[in-house]
């Protein structure tokens, strides 16, 4: 019983936070995901495009002369390149990418970047998500007060 009333205060103070420091009420809460997943999908679409330009596991490989090179590494990339291209192949907007090791190598880069940089981007995302659920909650006041009431 008291867990559950101090649990009741907690919330009620996270709520008043939000509400009346930050600008934000529960009704903006599905808003606020669905922008942070807008901002998830477009960061981890941008890294992919630019590791696949860039590619920089390509310039660190060439670092390493191919005979000092570990053959199960050799051997694991193979294997897993040409799984990738069989994926790759399976999918119908993929088929006109010319290298399909180009673009599986890309994704693992740009995943192991984003894991690299976690500690910056969670707290970036959320801090993105919440400025631009303000920006739309403020258009969406501006929009309505526009519009007279009696109209409406």
């Amino acid at each position: 019983r008291y867990r559950a009333c101090a649990v009741r205060i907690y919330m009620g103070r996270i709520r008043d936070y939000f509400a009346e420091q930050q600008g934000l009420t529960v009704a903006d809460v599905p808003k606020a995901i669905v922008l942070h997943e807008v901002v998830s999908v477009g960061f981890a679409a941008a890294t992919w495009m630019v590791a696949y330009q860039t590619q920089p596991g390509k310039a660190l490989a060439l670092t390493v002369p191919p005979h000092k090179r570990p053959q199960f590494l050799v051997n694991g990339y193979k294997a897993a390149m040409g799984a990738a291209t069989k994926q790759v192949e399976k999918v119908s907007f993929l088929k006109r990418i010319s290298d399909p090791a180009r673009l599986t190598v890309a994704c693992a880069e740009s995943i192991c970047f984003r894991g690299l940089i976690k500690p910056i981007t969670v707290p970036g995302k959320l801090w993105a998500a919440w400025k631009l659920t303000l920006m739309t909650k403020s258009r969406s006041h501006i929009a309505n007060m526009a519009t007279p009431s009696h109209i409406a």
